[in-house]
């Protein structure tokens, strides 16, 4: 004769389990700053602890996956006399990415469209404080300002995330008025 399973185990495991997963399958709908917007994973909360200049900023502190999303003026970081392009950008942000890290690699950047602003994206990892990291990385451009949103796991679980971070980069559109705009913490 077989033991059943006792109610209160299957519980905390169902429990557990949902924690785990964490909605996997629903995506949320970020309106930031009133700049630009996003689809993001329903396992990523909101949080003000990533960036101080980050708009949007999530995270899921128990599967260590995070995501910023900011912005530049391009009048704010350069002058008449020097512009700076969207591959420069590109380098200037891998450039702040592997500064702190240890053991660095990073991708060449792939040049592509989103929702008809140019974009680069890439891939950055190396030690940090003696943890293997992975950075997914899109910047994008458009008449007014530079985008960047850049999500992060460990390495070895960067080949989990990686679908999610390229579904969300790809969901980045710029807002021209949101019904409701949501400003991140």
């Amino acid at each position: 004769m077989e033991k059943a399973t006792p109610p209160l185990f299957s519980g905390i495991a169902l429990m557990l389990l949902l924690l785990l997963t964490g909605c996997r399958g629903s995506w949320s709908l970020y309106f930031v700053a009133g700049r630009f917007e996003i689809e993001a994973p329903g396992y990523l909360q909101p949080t003000h602890d990533l960036h101080d200049e980050a708009p949007l900023q999530l995270q899921n502190k128990v599967r260590e996956v995070y995501l910023l999303g900011r912005y530049d003026k391009k009048s704010t970081i350069f002058s008449k006399d020097d512009e700076i392009d969207l591959e420069a950008y590109y380098d200037i942000t891998v450039d702040n990415l592997i500064y702190p890290l240890t053991q660095e690699d990073y991708s060449d950047p792939v040049a592509t469209t989103l929702h008809g602003m140019p974009s680069l994206s890439g891939t950055v990892t190396g030690m940090l404080n003696d943890v293997p990291v992975a950075y997914s990385l899109v910047v994008i451009e458009s008449d007014q300002n530079f985008y960047q949103l850049l999500g992060w796991s460990r390495k070895e679980d960067a080949d989990t995330y990686s679908p999610d971070f390229d579904r969300l980069m790809q969901s980045f559109k710029l807002s021209k008025s949101a019904p409701n705009p949501v400003t991140l913490p």
